[in-house]
């Protein structure tokens, strides 16, 4: 009984992995600059009001 319970357990989560994996999306680059800029620029005007 506990083999089929840690065998189930083990198939929900590798159903779970999976799902994740396939919801994930790429993204453009267009958008992958534009957010390290956005990144860039908050992170700087944070260390600016540190200081």
């Amino acid at each position: 009984m506990k083999n089929h319970q840690t065998l189930q357990a083990a198939v929900l989560r590798l159903g779970l992995l999976t799902l994740s994996a396939v919801k994930a999306e790429r993204i453009s680059k267009p958008d992958y600059k534009a957010g390290k800029k956005h990144i860039s620029k908050t992170y700087k005007a944070d260390k600016t009001a540190c200081h």
